[in-house]
């Protein structure tokens, strides 16, 4: 065989040339051909001893349009502007609504549109009712405001609201109450009462740790107890189906020139227990 030439077996073996560069030995059908590569569109080839290189020549295309599918729009032409067009549903990623209620907390539904849970009244917490999240008023939590002036009632038996001494009661709700109340008799003695929503449905009271019976007064809409020294009263209050405002009450025994006051010190703590 001569140098530099190419054995090539069909039926029988045949004597090629010497390959040119960048030819390879490809198949015809019925044998193999020494051939180069050819090049496509956008494409070339260049051959050199031993070696082929392939590059692209071309552009890559022109965009003339572009559109989109819902949630996506597009305005078209070849710099669209892409923008949003309705709701992300939440298989998708979103929220499933168009709008977030402000100040809400967001709750997950599984594959419906997010909920929403409002903050309700002042001071309510965030809690579970065992299947969902709502928002309710804390349970047992003591608040107390104190009075920071006298009051005095002079020459008066008429029961009068103390002007601080006094929160508001929800409707069918039970409340714990503790009053720590300062104050002197005067020449007529005192006369202290508690009023509240009309039509309560439990009452109760003791003081320094001594049980009472609170009466309801129907007509005078008052829960009248006595007392004439400086005290500690507790009681229990369960309000029917009104709500309004509990408030300490006072009035002399009997009317006289000499004051009774009630000082500045004094307090008043409740807890919605239920």
């Amino acid at each position: 065989m001569a140098d530099d030439k190419v054995a090539i077996w069909n039926q029988t073996p045949k004597l090629g040339r010497a390959p040119a560069n960048g030819e390879l030995l490809i198949g015809d059908g019925n044998g193999f051909e020494l051939a180069t590569l050819t090049a496509g569109a956008g494409a070339s080839i260049t051959n050199t001893a031993g070696g082929i290189e392939i590059s692209a020549t071309g552009s890559g295309g022109t965009i003339t349009d572009v559109t989109a599918t819902s949630p996506l729009s597009s305005s078209g032409g070849t710099t669209p502007d892409i923008s949003l067009s309705g709701t992300v549903s939440v298989s998708n990623g979103g929220t499933g609504v168009s709008t977030l209620t402000a100040e809400n907390v967001i709750l997950g539904d599984g594959t419906n549109p997010v909920k929403f849970v409002a903050p309700g009244a002042s001071g309510n917490l965030l809690t579970s009712n065992g299947s969902a999240w709502v928002s309710s008023a804390p349970q047992s939590q003591w608040t107390r405001i104190w009075k920071t002036t006298n009051q005095s009632r002079t020459s008066s038996v008429t029961l009068t609201d103390d002007s601080q001494l006094s929160f508001t009661a929800a409707a069918n709700k039970t409340y714990s109450i503790v009053f720590s109340i300062i104050h002197a008799s005067g020449g007529g003695g005192s006369v202290f009462a508690i009023n509240g929503p009309a039509s309560p449905t439990a009452l109760a009271f003791g003081i320094d740790g001594q049980a009472g019976t609170l009466s309801y007064n129907t007509s005078g809409g008052a829960w009248n107890a006595n007392f004439t020294i400086s005290f500690r009263a507790t009681a229990t209050i369960t309000t029917g189906a009104n709500s309004g405002t509990v408030v300490l009450r006072y009035a002399q025994s009997s009317a006289n020139a000499t004051s009774l006051t009630v000082y500045a010190g004094s307090w008043l703590e409740w807890a919605e227990v239920s």
